[in-house]
């Protein structure tokens, strides 16, 4: 049996399907300005599987469908990670509590852009799915998703992400890549 990962806008919400360059579907991101704050776009993540999984971890890697962006999905990939290092780039806000982006993470050549270190999901991502509105769990564990309606460990993870483009950014255009979750079930 095979356990799938959800990822929607809102809790509980239906799987992406936004049609993408290329003919793809998932998450179309939107405009961003080199230089200006963009919009913060939120990502929850489910699964359905009968059993918690664990060992939740989270990269972006290239794009893995037919790619529609200005350059290549290998090419988009080595941008994320450069933009990082001038601490811009792909930021996530692991905190579904608490004010957006007050402390976030920026995936880099060293963190959240390989298989090989991937971000575990820390509790702080980690919620309840209460009939539409989210609460907290009273046990989460870091990297451990429960199933639907688990009270302990939470049945759902929110990320705030966002694409910072840095000032003075020399190759504008569309950019595609992938967010991955990984991670360990039981059937």
């Amino acid at each position: 049996m095979t356990v799938s990962i959800i990822f929607s806008p809102t809790i509980g919400g239906t799987q992406f399907a936004d049609s993408l360059q290329g003919g793809g579907t998932g998450y179309q991101f939107g405009t961003t300005e080199a230089g200006i704050t963009p919009l913060t776009k939120l990502i929850y993540a489910r699964h359905d599987g009968a059993s918690d999984i664990t060992n939740l971890q989270v990269y972006a890697r290239p794009y893995s469908q037919t790619y529609g962006g200005e350059y290549s999905a290998s090419s988009d990939h080595t941008k994320l990670i450069e933009q990082g290092g001038l601490a811009s780039g792909f930021q996530i806000d692991f905190d579904w509590q608490g004010v957006p982006f007050a402390v976030y993470t920026t995936l880099t050549n060293a963190l959240g852009t390989q298989p090989t270190n991937a971000i575990t999901v820390p509790i702080t991502a980690i919620l309840r799915n209460n009939g539409g509105s989210a609460v907290a769990a009273s046990g989460p564990v870091q990297g451990t998703l429960g199933t639907a309606g688990n009270t302990v460990h939470g049945d759902t993870v929110l990320m705030k992400t966002r694409w910072q483009v840095p000032s003075g950014e020399l190759q504008p255009g569309r950019r595609q890549v992938d967010l991955a979750l990984v991670y360990n079930f039981t059937t």
